[in-house]
């Protein structure tokens, strides 16, 4: 028996919790989607978009805290190769094998 694929789970359940957590921490807010009456929007509150702010500032401080301890140039080589996979990741063609 082959083991199932992510693709034959079912997310919803751990999602819904997720998102209930958020809210009740204040960091969400649910909204209805007026395109599916089935469905529902998360938007950041206040607070979570200060919650946000606050982990990109300690995940920055953190990024240069190391990469201050690199070899000359090993830094601006990752940025390169960094913005080279954001790129390719952000390309509407993502079938691309090269």
């Amino acid at each position: 028996m082959s083991e199932p694929t992510t693709d034959s789970i079912d997310h919803t359940s751990v999602d819904t919790r997720y998102a209930t957590r958020l809210q009740e921490a204040g960091l969400i807010a649910r909204r209805p989607d007026p395109s599916d009456a089935r469905a529902t929007r998360l938007a950041l509150t206040a607070d979570g978009e200060r919650a946000v702010q606050a982990l990109r500032a300690a995940m920055e401080s953190f990024l240069a805290d190391e990469m201050a301890t690199w070899p000359p140039g090993e830094a601006t080589a990752f940025a390169l190769r960094l913005k080279k996979l954001t790129e390719a990741l952000a390309s509407p063609d993502r079938s691309r094998t090269s």
